[in-house]
């Protein structure tokens, strides 16, 4: 009579081990999910906004994080809405601005007339601020605001 009760308690330890290593590996794969989550995560800084000689605004831009920041989009936002930027880098304008990990772009602003003139209809008195949208690998979109300084509504 012992010999079918004994290979009840190995078949129970063997399921109850069983289901204890199922969630170990389950637990050990979300884990795993979160952290490859975490690691490819862009942080856009504006270091500097200055202007040259010539009179052209430059902004310095970096990536601190560990991810690409992709699809770069400049506006300027004031209380009269948003005005879409054209990044210029290295004298030629791009259509896709995107930064690697740890780096760093010059991009100019580009003033045409028409946002010359858009700028214009705009009141001194109101504040604007840059505005500096991307998305991370995983498509979350982020969004970044800077004050600009006072010479810039003068240009």
């Amino acid at each position: 009579m012992a010999w079918p009760l004994s290979l009840d308690i190995v078949e129970l330890a063997s399921v109850l081990s069983s289901a204890g290593t199922l969630a170990i590996a389950v637990t050990s794969w979300y884990q795993i999910h979160r952290a490859n989550q975490e690691t490819f995560y862009p942080i856009v800084a504006i270091d500097d906004i200055a202007q040259t000689a010539s009179g052209v605004w430059e902004i310095a831009m970096k990536n601190y994080g560990t991810g690409p920041a992709l699809e770069l989009k400049l506006t300027i936002q004031s209380d009269g809405g948003f005005t879409a930027i054209p990044p210029i880098v290295s004298g030629t304008r791009v259509t896709g601005l995107h930064l690697a990990p740890n780096e760093q772009k010059v991009v100019q602003i580009s003033m045409d007339e028409d946002h010359k003139a858009r700028r214009m209809e705009h009141q001194h008195g109101e504040r604007r601020a840059l505005s500096v949208s991307y998305r991370c690998i995983r498509g979350r979109k982020h969004e970044l605001l800077a004050e600009l300084p006072e010479e810039f509504e003068q240009t």
